[in-house]
């Protein structure tokens, strides 16, 4: 799932939320600035469900503790009533994510939060108690951070959990998430995993906008590729041999073309890590021929422009 390198975290997430816009917006036959408006839109509806499952430890962990203070209330009492696994009610990376401020001033400031959903909070929790990896940790007697750790990552890469149903939750409150859920998953998992133990003030959560250069990256890359879309076409029909660009996929198209901007615009980035970029993207969004289409398009467009002397970068 997580195809996103440390240090191309944010600028990985951003080319993926161009393509959606441009893909949608270019169906609409939107002008520039309106699918710039509604890139910015979508960024900051996927960083709102970025916190919202960060926050969701959270209340899996107040409905352990939820149904060992039910049990202890019962008249007639089973062993496990008597002797409640807290295991999960205890969960330490919960409780050090439970006073990250960085994810509570997020909270505070956006009004996010679970409570109007308990139903499917609820429904995941059931859900939780079925898997493998749950009665593996719950069952496991020694005690520590890590071990606490990684039972979130385990959580979050869970399909089981995040299943079709969650999906549907999802459309429900936003048409954005249905498409960020497995993106927003996977910056989850990359947050967990950087967290360290009695550390709250370096427990970062992952930049909207890594700085300034990341914003007018973005912002350049879709405006160039929907001013030059006839120009950007006609190059990349030059390479596609028996096909033609009207028959290839959309999102493939979408992606070519932002490739080439980038390849134009922005002569600091690295051809590979270009190329290798919009192929990984392919893999998410394109068919299972897509990534090797792109690959063989983009070097061929590559070695033309450096033929040419308009590759101004190594």
């Amino acid at each position: 799932m997580d195809f996103f390198s440390e240090f191309m975290i944010t600028r990985a997430l951003l080319r993926t939320k161009a393509a959606q816009v441009l893909y949608a917006g270019f169906s609409a036959q939107n002008d520039w600035k309106t699918i710039d408006n509604e890139l910015i839109f979508s960024i900051n509806r996927y960083y709102d469900l970025y916190h919202l499952l960060l926050l969701l430890p959270l209340e899996i962990v107040k409905m352990a503790q939820k149904s060992i203070q039910i049990s202890s209330k019962k008249l007639i009492k089973s062993e496990e009533d008597l002797k409640p696994n807290k295991k999960l009610a205890k969960n330490m990376y919960a409780e050090q994510l439970a006073k990250n401020q960085f994810l509570l001033d997020y909270k505070e400031k956006f009004g996010l939060s679970w409570l109007p959903y308990e139903k499917e909070v609820t429904r995941i929790f059931n859900i939780l108690k079925e898997q493998d990896f749950y009665t593996k940790y719950m069952n496991f007697t020694k005690n520590s951070f890590e071990e606490d750790k990684k039972f979130w990552i385990d959580f979050f890469n869970s399909d089981e959990i995040f299943n079709e149903d969650f999906e549907e939750f999802l459309e429900e409150i936003s048409i954005y998430w249905i498409d960020d859920e497995l993106l927003a998953r996977s910056f989850v998992v990359k947050t967990i995993s950087m967290h360290k133990q009695n550390d709250n003030k370096k427990d970062k959560i992952l930049p909207l906008f890594k700085d300034a250069e990341d914003k007018r990256f973005v912002s350049e890359l879709v405006k160039s590729v929907v001013e030059n879309n006839e120009q950007y076409a006609l190059l990349i029909n030059n390479f596609l041999l028996n096909w033609q660009i009207e028959r290839i996929t959309k999102i493939d198209v979408v992606l070519l073309k932002m490739a080439v901007a980038e390849l134009k615009l922005f002569p600091n980035i690295p051809v590979n890590v270009t190329i290798n970029e919009y192929i990984e993207i392919s893999k998410f969004y394109g068919t299972e021929k897509s990534s090797t289409f792109i690959n063989g398009v983009l070097d061929n467009i590559v070695k033309r422009m450096k033929e040419t002397g308009t590759l101004y970068k190594n």
